[in-house]
């Protein structure tokens, strides 16, 4: 089947168990391994095929090599992404960022234009070392907005290829997750009814366009959420569903489903995680390693395991997993069609019966949707709506299962499980000398209420409730640190003549600056998830307003912080400033709150227990 696929020999599937010691190892690897991929396609005069696959794009390639792709890029056919590849690699050190500027700002009336233009400032802006600033988001997207601001432009729009429109989507997208800036909020309706109407119209052909549109109309919702349950709805029904059905399409034409298990042996259970890196922000990747050691120590003897890798690497933990008794498989990063075709072709080899992830990233959505393995399940982390006929089962953490039923999952595929993850996760040892020098950046004298959190959560609701407490309690100052823009939450601070005490910091250890913290100040309307357990393991009490759309968050919080109203959050806060005894005590309380999390042998059994179940449900 996969001869189908009309790729070069030199695809000889995902890089073999053995992991390499280090990270410029395995960034060679995958060097090599795009770069002969590319070296396939040129040979055969693909010229554009050639560049989509190239590692991290042209930019890193040596000067001769790109000069040798600009020369051969100008025989691309122009269309999809084979016509913006062409205009990007054209557009190498040609087009400078002020001239983009002015084309943009001449061109935005003019939608067919714009798309060429787009494509150039893509290629100046991801050439740039420092990211894009928001006056310079401002302006592409006042310039898009314009173009749907008129039925008459809104129609010249629509007349315009379909390639055409799904590229200038995905290159919007790509702007928005330099900084992920508010701005967006005018075009994401656009975005998301744009996309949606697109994944039906591309053919088979079209998977690159299809596997890059996918994340730009999913990503630009998801993190400018307002609403936590209706934005879910929302993006199932614009990125999730449109996807799947054209995965589905897609995988027929090329792979047979895989519906039965293997009749003999021990049955294969395989985790695809999108990043094991442990050290960052990214809280998935430290649940799948703690469910993976929680699988070891409970030795079972019921599967054997599997662990595909696909995105970002943490070589030195997969050599941990790997020394746990899991085979463990890197997929390579070699464009979004190779990719897709090495991982299908490992777990047909690797013959696994259970696959089990926890990204919604296109390349799990589109492995599913084609059913490569008998059973499949997803381990929701966060979002819930990632609905389609092909998941088996739905990993429920506990504190998501309160009033699950309203997000209208198929009845009989949800198996709720404990949320695992090893308590050196919640509260690592960090350095006192490194605690004490982030806290001297504070008056000594002053009691430190916090946030760790991405910034599109610090909603307007919550920093008015923010305020009133800092006015009620002079002696406090706030501050929040995360990624993305902070615009808003300093303009907001300096309207209300609080910027030396409402504070906006990038993101940083949170290891580090849970422990400056004296008190905690959960988000609404859209609460914290992880950071408010860490925070709660470092002895800091958790300020919550019971979520409407996540009742069940209350289970991770102490009782008597949690309130039903805004007015009743900021009495709390008082409370809690007014008296040190008070304060005291909730410190002293709050890491019995996140002993619930760290039993990872309770998660791993309920999670082969429903693998076996649903195996069973088979005939196997």
């Amino acid at each position: 089947m996969l001869a189908d696929l009309d790729k070069p020999e030199v695809l000889a599937g995902i890089f073999p168990a053995t992991v390499p010691a280090n990270k410029s190892l395995v960034a060679k690897q995958q060097r090599e391994f795009a770069e002969a991929v590319a070296a396939g396609f040129l040979a055969q005069g693909k010229t554009h095929a050639a560049i989509i696959r190239l590692p991290q794009g042209p930019r890193y390639l040596p000067e001769k090599t790109e000069r040798q792709l600009r020369a051969l890029a100008k025989a691309a056919p122009p269309t999809g992404y084979g016509h913006l590849l062409k205009l990007s690699v054209a557009a190498v050190g040609g087009w400078r960022l002020a001239q983009m500027k002015a084309s943009l700002t001449s061109l935005r009336t003019k939608p067919a234009d714009m798309h060429t233009v787009l494509a150039g400032l893509y290629e100046a802006f991801d050439r740039k070392t420092s990211p894009l600033s928001n006056g310079e988001l401002e302006v592409i997207v006042e310039a898009c907005a314009d173009v749907f601001a008129t039925p008459q432009m809104r129609a010249a729009f629509d007349a315009l290829p379909d390639l055409t429109k799904a590229s200038w989507i995905t290159i919007l997208g790509s702007f928005f997750n330099h900084s992920r800036p508010r701005t967006f909020a005018k075009i994401v309706d656009d975005i998301a009814s744009i996309g949606a109407a697109l994944f039906p119209r591309l053919g088979d052909a079209h998977f690159l366009n299809a596997a890059a549109l996918y994340p730009a109309v999913f990503s630009v919702q998801w993190t400018l959420m307002t609403d936590y349950l209706q934005s879910q709805f929302r993006i199932a029904e614009t990125a999730v569903r449109p996807f799947a059905d054209y995965s589905r399409k897609f995988a027929a034409t090329h792979f047979a489903r895989r519906d039965k298990p293997a009749t003999s042996g021990k049955p294969k259970l395989a985790y695809l995680i999108q990043n094991s890196i442990l050290d960052k922000t990214y809280a998935n990747g430290r649940a799948l390693y703690s469910l993976a050691k929680g699988h070891h120590a409970l030795a079972s003897g019921q599967f054997d395991f599997y662990y595909y890798n696909f995105e970002q690497y943490a070589p030195e933990v997969l050599a941990e997993v790997q020394s746990l008794g899991f085979n463990v498989r890197i997929v390579p990063a070699a464009g979004p069609l190779d990719q897709a075709a090495a991982l299908r072709r490992a777990i047909e080899q690797d013959d696994i019966s259970v696959l089990i992830t926890e990204s919604y990233a296109w390349l799990p959505l589109s492995i599913f949707a084609g059913r490569a393995a008998p059973v499949q399940m997803y381990l929701s982390c966060g979002f819930i709506k990632w609905e389609f006929d092909e998941v088996d089962s739905y990993l429920m953490f506990n504190n998501l299962m309160d009033g699950v039923e309203k997000w209208n999952l198929p009845a009989g595929k949800i198996a709720p499980i404990n949320y695992p993850l090893e308590l050196k996760f919640l509260n690592p040892p960090v350095a006192p000398e490194a605690v004490a020098a982030a806290r001297a950046k504070w008056p000594q004298d002053a009691v430190v209420m916090g946030t760790l959190c991405r910034m599109e959560k610090v909603s307007e609701p919550f920093l008015n409730a923010v305020a009133a407490i800092l006015e009620k309690n002079p002696q406090a100052i706030y501050v929040v640190h995360g990624p993305n823009s902070r615009d808003a939450v300093e303009a907001f601070a300096k309207t209300r003549g609080h910027s030396a005490r409402l504070i906006a910091q990038p993101a940083t250890d949170p290891h580090i600056a849970g422990h400056t913290f004296d008190l905690f100040l959960d988000t609404f309307p859209i609460c914290g998830g992880m950071a408010c357990v860490e925070a709660q393991a470092k002895g800091v009490p958790v300020v919550h307003l019971k979520s409407r759309e996540l009742e069940s968050m209350a289970s991770q919080r102490d009782p008597a912080l949690i309130s039903d109203t805004v007015d009743g959050y900021i009495e709390i806060a008082n409370a809690l400033l007014a008296d040190p005894g008070a304060l005291q005590a909730a410190r002293e309380r709050a890491p019995s709150i996140v002993a619930q999390v760290t039993d990872t042998v309770l998660s791993a059994r309920q999670v082969e227990e429903e693998a076996l179940r649903r195996l069973r449900a088979l005939g196997s």
